[in-house]
């Protein structure tokens, strides 16, 4: 361990003596960047009615992400839960279904083909190839006037990069090497082009990846986790006001799990596969004072080893104008769901077995920003959804920005979030097979369920100084929920479940449904610091703190318990240096406080997950304009959390890996 460390310090401290000094600077400004995501159209993070983090570029190029959860670590507010190929996130103590994920404004939508039984982290192995992305803008708190349903946590756009005339693009592969041998390796490759077929009237962009994560080689272990992903976009520009895009995105997940491997010895293997085919076409349109961004999605995703197709056929239309100093919105979404599924349980009266479930949404929603006098602006919005299911539904927001003086700016208000439940959740005649291939258990419909509904309040303080050095923002914010769902046990031992034999047609383990709980709370403050130490040194920190409560009593033992599974404190400190116009290196530490035991089906757990501190080390080396080599050390000091399935003090369902290389190599052209 000691060599291990220390010939990682002596590669990066020799690296540190090279070199002639830069002419480029680095900059921590977070609260001047431009985003898009909060309000639809372009603004500074500090007038944005919504608390917003952004991930730039610059800080993906530095490091190995294996998918969006690597890349959201360092956000205040959010908690990223399990590791290696199982991977998830929560802001703000909000379950990971309870926040929506776009890729240039558009759904991603494959939770229905990963019911519970599959596992975490396949959501978030769509994420497009590294260099192609722009950046990525996590929104915290319900958004659900702009964006609907899937919100009530949260947005995560991931913005690509803009087509242009001039043909670019990169190769790059990555590998992580472990350490301890029984941890498996990570493989990665992918690359793109892009350019114009037509000068300036049509583009096109292609790309590609590639990666394996091998599975570890003992029981409890991340799987192995394989992606292979493809994807077309075309650009018609047939003047400077209109711009049609058709795209193409092909996306394949292969998920194995052998004996003597993750898998005890008397195991049996395990293959399963996911598949998502995405087609969209979308237009952006700039007319002066009017802007106008819409498009239609068909998003097929398949778990053939489950016999699970889940379709969605989705219209987006996102429209803005200006009157004077106000900015108006308004917009309207349609979706339709379609889920085929081979492995429901249940038998219907007459015998026969539902396999196909449907539903559709419309919605229809408008914001106004409105300024009220001299750098006080009031934004108002509201959003109304009509589910086949469940009816009509209403979610306002307000939001007051002040922009005090040319230092502090203030901002704040409230917004209400909306949830339907899954298309199984409440059709009594399914039930979904659950136990995690340990026990024979099944999930049962529930017809009379509510959708979840929360209402979020914030005040967020932002300073910056005149010379730019130093830039702070914190955060308080309280989120009321009401009709939170919660899996229950009808029966929990199979002679406890005899009494349902005739009923579900056979005798389980175990037997769950789902229902509402009457209110839950979640609350906390998140602060950020970014300090331009100097021209080539910056410095960022943020804390996050975060309570959650259940405040209802219908389970007299979840009564004032933690419903999320979050530790109450994380930390999370990067420090860059450009020493040169070659080398920059960089350092970053996480720190996760013992997390509060959170409530599984129906109980609360047992074990919290221990705290723990995280050391990375890395450095970026410019060879020239054309080629990048990146390296770098994870884990310096070796923190192991294990997942030990056949102890029960040590079954945390939450795995760290131990200390890794990273070693990227990249060529643009």
């Amino acid at each position: 361990m000691f060599r291990t460390v220390s010939f990682s310090l002596l590669v990066l401290g020799s690296a540190f003596m090279s070199g002639q000094k830069t002419k480029d600077t680095l900059k921590s400004n977070h609260i001047n960047e431009v985003v898009i995501t909060g309000s639809g159209y372009a603004q500074k993070i500090k007038d944005t009615p919504a608390t917003i983090s952004v991930i730039t570029q610059a800080d993906l190029k530095k490091r190995a992400y294996r998918d969006i959860t690597d890349a959201l670590q360092d956000v205040p507010g959010v908690f990223v839960t399990g590791g290696g190929s199982t991977s998830d996130f929560s802001i703000r103590g909000a379950e990971s279904g309870q926040t929506l994920v776009l890729i240039d404004g558009k759904r991603i939508n494959t939770r229905e083909t990963r019911p519970n039984s599959d596992g975490p982290g396949i959501e978030q192995g769509w994420m497009p190839p590294l260099e192609t992305i722009e950046r990525i803008e996590v929104v915290k708190g319900p958004m659900s006037s702009l964006y609907g349903s899937d919100a009530m946590g949260g947005v995560i756009n991931i913005i690509t990069k803009k087509l242009s005339d001039g043909w670019r693009g990169s190769v790059g592969t990555s590998l992580i090497q472990q350490v301890h041998k029984e941890s498996g390796n990570t493989y990665q490759i992918d690359g793109y082009a892009a350019g114009s077929l037509v000068k300036n009237l049509l583009q096109m962009k292609v790309t590609g990846s590639y990666s394996d994560r091998n599975e570890d080689k003992f029981v409890g272990g991340f799987t192995e986790r394989v992606i292979k992903a493809f994807g077309t976009e075309f650009s018609l520009t047939p003047n400077t006001n209109n711009t049609f895009k058709l795209s193409y995105d092909y996306n394949r997940q292969e998920r194995n799990q052998n004996p003597g491997y993750s898998l005890g010895p008397k195991a049996k293997s395990s293959r399963n596969n996911y598949e998502r085919n995405v087609l969209a076409l979308s237009h952006k349109g700039d007319y002066s004072n009017f802007h106008t961004n819409s498009y239609i999605q068909y998003d097929n995703t398949n778990n053939p080893n489950r016999d699970m197709r889940y379709e969605t056929l989705a219209a987006y239309s996102l429209n803005n104008f200006n009157i004077k100093d106000h900015v108006i919105s308004f917009g309207a979404e349609y979706r339709y769901e379609r889920l085929n599924d081979l492995g429901n349980k249940m038998k219907s009266e007459n015998g026969e077995v539902v396999t196909k479930l449907t539903r559709w949404n419309w919605s229809a929603f408008a914001e106004g920003n409105w300024k009220l006098v001299n750098k006080l602006h009031l934004v108002t919005g509201a959003r109304l959804d009509n589910d086949e299911n469940y009816g009509a539904n209403f979610t306002p927001r307000g939001y007051l920005v002040w922009s005090a003086t040319d230092n502090f700016t203030f901002k704040g208000g409230a917004s209400w979030g909306y949830k339907a439940p899954g298309l199984r959740a409440v059709n009594p005649g399914w039930g979904q097979v659950t136990g995690g291939g340990t026990q024979d258990g099944v999930i049962i419909g529930n017809k009379d369920l509510k959708p979840e509904k929360s209402f979020n309040q914030e005040l967020t303080v932002m300073f910056e100084d005149n010379k730019k050095v130093i830039n702070l923002s914190v955060t308080g914010f309280n989120t009321d929920f009401k009709n939170k769902l919660v899996e229950v046990r009808k029966c929990n031992n199979s002679e406890e479940c005899k009494q349902f034999e005739a009923l579900y047609n056979h005798i389980y383990d175990f037997i769950s449904t789902r229902e509402n709980l009457g209110k839950a709370n979640s609350m906390g403050l998140e602060a950020n610091l970014g300090v331009n130490v100097s021209k080539d040194i910056v410095l960022k920190a943020n804390y996050t703190y975060t309570d959650t409560k259940i405040k209802s009593d219908e389970i007299p033992a979840l009564y004032n318990k933690p419903y999320a599974r979050i530790p109450k404190h994380m930390a999370n400190v990067n420090l860059s240096w450009k020493a040169n116009d070659s080398f920059e290196f960089w350092s970053r530490g996480n720190y996760r406080s013992e997390s509060q035991p959170g409530v599984s089906r129906g109980r609360a757990q047992e074990f919290p997950i221990p705290s723990y501190f995280l050391l990375d080390l890395g450095t970026v080396y410019r060879l020239n304009k054309h080629v990048r080599f990146t390296f770098g050390v994870y884990n310096l000091l070796d923190k192991d959390i294990r997942n030990d399935t056949t102890d029960p003090a040590n079954n945390f369902g939450f795995r760290i890996d131990g200390i890794r290389y990273q070693f990227g190599a990249n060529y643009f052209f």
